[in-house]
């Protein structure tokens, strides 16, 4: 109850764009909104945006449309969301999970839309086509206003018309839980979507029908509820590729979907930024000098996404998590804090002087065919005192360290 309590009491930082437009770029209104996003950023990783343009109006559209006319669909026309793109489509049918969600790809452009809409309806559905384009085409709007405040921040504009250039966006319209909570097996389903980072650039979140249930993670473990302030309000995150392409300076937070409500029925919709496929994601060399080294050796995006939903890169870590656990309790029943060493010398471990134990769980973290430039694998845990630790590969700058939040 008492966590409860604080994560509801804190918020996450809110900028109000009502008086910022690309136009005015030189203005105090810009320098102000731009060192807001900035601090929240390199803080939190995300923001509350208080923005005009998405109108109530415009929201209770696409509320309407996404709930009475989308959804509702059989699941065999949802199936036709078909896309070449890890995520790109459909999404659900997860056991246990009332979860759905359906990807329109360059939404925010006029063809976009429609290409989507006439697999789902035998007219491709006007209404809907314009709504979802206006929507889309104003959120591309501040999502570029964002970046282009980051960049300015960052000193390398001039890299701007390069990165728009190399983006494409993504409209996922999401619905967690459902009206009959049971799966075929009469097992309640959650209604839920599980702690991630996104791999994208930048997402901008609008929860439709007023139902709340995004939580984002502070990184001191703690989840903040977001719950919108205005009817105007959205909320921007960044993702791993911004994070690797500022060199580290902006966080990309853990982030979640829970409700409380056993019967209640969440819509969202998610303007997300990615970057093309064959772009290679790597820190601009005015981002890196001493005081600031290397963190991520650069990757292709299509690769790295590829990675994430293949066998290795999608396993569920959590359960490791909770093995683990497990284990240094069983061992140590009465010890509730746990301590670590923090000496420079304590950080590298001849891999031969390890002793390999049981299989106490695994996961992506502990496989160790999981190759990826940008994935640590990680070989194992001791789970008996004098020394709790997990023990890692080691990094091309030989501090793994450097990488956890």
């Amino acid at each position: 109850m008492a966590a409860a309590a604080a994560a509801a009491a804190r918020r996450l930082p809110k900028i109000d764009f009502s008086d910022v437009a690309p136009a005015n770029g030189g203005s105090l209104g810009w320098a102000a909104a731009r060192e807001q996003v900035m601090q929240a950023l390199t803080s939190y990783g995300c923001f509350e945006a208080v923005y005009d343009p998405v109108t109530p109006s415009l929201r209770d559209s696409m509320s309407r449309f996404t709930s009475e006319e989308l959804f509702p669909l059989p699941i065999e026309t949802k199936l036709k969301n078909a896309s070449d793109k890890p995520f790109g489509g459909y999404l659900g049918q997860i056991p246990g999970l009332a979860f759905e969600s359906l990807g329109i790809t360059d939404a925010h452009l006029a063809h976009g839309v429609p290409a989507f809409a006439v697999a789902m309806w035998p007219d491709g559905n006007p209404s809907f086509c314009e709504t979802a384009y206006s929507y889309s085409k104003k959120l591309a709007e501040l999502e570029q206003m964002v970046r282009r405040m980051v960049l300015e921040s960052l000193g390398v504009t001039k890299y701007l018309q390069e990165q728009l250039e190399n983006t494409w966006y993504l409209l996922r319209l999401s619905k967690y839980g459902e009206e009959k909570g049971e799966d075929e097996e009469g097992e309640t389903k959650k209604a839920e979507y599980v702690p991630h980072r996104d791999t994208n650039t930048l997402g901008i979140i609008c929860q439709l029908n007023g139902v709340d249930g995004l939580e984002v993670e502070t990184g001191d473990g703690e989840w903040i509820i977001s719950k919108p302030s205005t009817p105007t309000s959205l909320f921007v995150v960044a993702g791993d590729s911004l994070r690797a392409w500022s060199n580290g300076r902006i966080v990309a937070p853990l982030h979640r979907v829970r409700l409380d409500g056993k019967d209640a029925i969440r819509y969202s919709a998610i303007l997300f930024s990615c970057p093309m496929e064959e772009q290679v994601v790597e820190a601009p060399p005015e981002l890196v000098d001493d005081e600031h080294p290397s963190l991520f050796k650069p990757y292709s995006y299509g690769s790295f996404l590829q990675f994430a939903v293949s066998e290795e890169g999608a396993k569920d870590t959590d359960g490791l998590h909770k093995e683990i656990e497990a284990a240094i309790y069983k061992n140590e029943p009465l010890r509730g804090i746990l301590t670590v060493q923090l000496k420079a010398d304590d950080w590298e471990i001849d891999r031969k002087v390890l002793k390999m134990g049981e299989k106490i769980g695994s996961g992506s973290c502990v496989d160790m065919n999981a190759q990826h430039d940008n994935i640590v694998p990680s070989i194992g845990a001791c789970t008996k005192s004098p020394q709790y630790c997990i023990v890692t590969g080691c990094q091309s700058d030989r501090f793994c360290r450097r990488h956890l939040p």
